[in-house]
Parts: structure tokens; sequence; C-alpha cells
């Protein structure tokens, strides 16, 4: 009776070490796993935080060419044509925004360039093309595109 409890005793052993054995195995691969996920997120984390720092340096470097972008806004269009131009029932080339009040105005190619006229009665000194597609921007002041 004590060989059949000591050969039964002795499978269960070797079920318990193949069970743990496997167990083992589970562990080695999901910790490899759990490795391979804190990597890739750590990869995902610091591209992004690459990509905001040179954001913010580019932000950085137009900020030393031009000391008006404190003025630019959040802003509501004024018009979906240039506000003078409508009111006259005239035409335009091209469209332009005040980035500081949301004036849409029309440009220097146009014959009667309110934008810039309205530069020149308000100091809003940062515009940006209002056109579909374009997304530059000008400081009257300091004479560059942002």
């Amino acid at each position: 009776m004590n060989l059949i409890w000591m050969r039964l005793g002795t499978a269960a052993v070797m079920l318990t070490l193949a069970g743990i054995g496997g167990l083992i195995s589970s562990l080695v691969l999901l910790s490899l796993l759990l490795v391979t996920l804190v990597a890739e997120v750590y990869l995902e984390t610091s591209r992004d935080l690459s990509a905001n720092v040179a954001c913010v340096q580019e932000e950085e470097s137009l900020t030393d060419k031009c000391g008006h972008l404190g003025q630019v806004h959040q802003v509501t269009p004024s018009a979906e044509g240039c506000e003078e131009c409508l009111k006259m029932g005239d035409t335009w080339v091209h469209l332009r925004l005040c980035l500081y009040c949301g004036n849409v105005g029309c440009c220097d190619n146009s014959k009667n360039k309110h934008a810039t006229k309205h530069f020149g009665g308000t100091q809003h000194a940062i515009i940006r093309s209002f056109e579909p597609g374009e997304d530059w921007r000008w400081c009257f002041v300091d004479e560059i595109f942002l």
C-alpha cells in the first residue's frame, strides 16, 4: 500500500512540477509582454513630448522674431467675406482675418485693401489668411510671416 501512495505522490509531485513549470513559463511570457507594452508606451510618450517641445521651441522662436503674438486671440470671423466690400457691394481677391478682433478684410491685391486699412485704424498687428487650405499668419508691424 505504501508503494501505491509513493507512486501516487511521485505522480502528484510531477504533475505539480509540470504545472509550476507551465505557470512559470506563463509568468515569464506575461512579464515579457508587460515589458514590451511599457517600452511602447514610453516611446510613444517620448515622441509626444518631443513634438510638444518642438512646438514650444518654434513658438519661442517666433516670439523672438515678433513681439505681437500676445495680441492673438481665439476669434469669430465678422463676416463670410470682406466686411467692408460686402457693405459697398464690391469684390475682393483674397480674404484676411484679424487675429485680434475677427475682422474679415480683403488683401492688398484687392483694390480696397481693407485688411491693411483695418490695421492702420486699429493697430491690430497680426492677420492670417482666411482662404481655404491656407494657414499662414502675417505681422504688419514686424513685416514677417509667422
